[in-house]
C-alpha cells in the first residue's frame, strides 16, 4: 500500500482502481515481531480512518 492506500503489485507498481483499508493495511500498525500498540481496538480506529483516506482518494481519482 501507498500514501494514497492504493494496493501496491509484488514488484511495487500500483494496482489501478484498487484500494485497502482497515485491517487490510494494518502493516503501519504492527511489525514482524511485535505490536506497535498492545491495547485493544486501535485496529477499529484504523479501520474508521484508512477507510475515509481511502474513499476520499478512490472518488478523487474517479473524479479526474
Amino acid at each position: 500500500m501507498n500514501e494514497q492506500f492504493q494496493v501496491l503489485l509484488a514488484d511495487g507498481s500500483v494496482m489501478e482502481n484498487v484500494y485497502a483499508a482497515g485491517l487490510d493495511c494494518s502493516g503501519v500498525l504492527y511489525s514482524e515481531k511485535k505490536p506497535y500498540v498492545t491495547y485493544g481496538g486501535v485496529d477499529q480506529g484504523f479501520a474508521f480512518t484508512s477507510g475515509r483516506l481511502a474513499g476520499a482518494n478512490a472518488a478523487a481519482a474517479v473524479m479526474g
